[in-house]
């Protein structure tokens, strides 16, 4: 009804408030906080995602985006930009957009309202100018996947004894993203990769 229409439109301007804060310099409010939030609504919907997974996607998005570059990593090495990331991933948890949860010791978080993701495509037009809302996707899920195979080949290389700790995810989803990427060649390298497959289809 009218009231909830009056309600959701107040939600959303309170929102853009608290995502938008002063640069430290001054000048023009913040971009990155919005830049990150509404990469969660796009890539993730509101799947439970590893909070390795997105932070990895927020690192690739402030290399990449503009006004990302221009704001905060310009020049940046790459312990600062996690640095900066987990900030981020702070203040969210702070303002209750994140619902985490602890499973088997991996942190892992989804939009904790569902107004939240449709606020997240909301902001996509002022976030990308230049690009449609599917062209976003397109941009956002090819660093979504790089990120990850990022991740998976560092786990993978003989001198890394680490575990992959996006896999499970990953054996679920990845398919997904690399299909809304339009990484189609991706997806028949996965395919034909007979371990990956068992796993997967187990």
């Amino acid at each position: 009804g009218e009231k909830s229409n009056v309600a959701r439109k107040v939600l959303m301007e309170v929102m853009s408030l608290m995502l938008s804060p002063t640069q430290r310099n001054g000048g023009d409010p913040s971009k990155v906080m919005k830049l990150c939030f509404a990469s969660l609504a796009v890539v993730f919907s509101n799947d439970i995602v590893p909070m390795d997974l997105i932070l990895s996607l927020w690192v690739k998005l402030l290399l990449t985006h503009p006004d990302a570059k221009a704001e905060i990593s310009d020049g940046l090495p790459d312990s600062e930009l996690y640095k900066r990331v987990w900030y981020i991933c702070e203040a969210f948890m702070h303002l209750g957009i994140f619902s985490l949860s602890d499973e088997d010791g991996l942190l892992t978080a989804k939009l904790y309202h569902p107004l939240y993701y449709r606020y997240g495509i909301s902001i996509l037009p002022e976030i990308n100018k230049t690009l449609s809302v599917q062209e976003t996707q397109i941009e956002w899920q090819n660093l979504l996947v790089e990120s990850y195979n990022w991740k998976r080949g560092k786990t993978l290389s003989k001198k890394s004894g680490g575990e992959d700790t996006c896999r499970t995810y990953a054996l679920k989803h990845i398919l997904r993203h690399m299909i809304e990427a339009k990484s189609i060649p991706r997806v028949l390298e996965y395919l034909k990769d007979e371990k990956w497959c068992n796993e997967r289809f187990a």
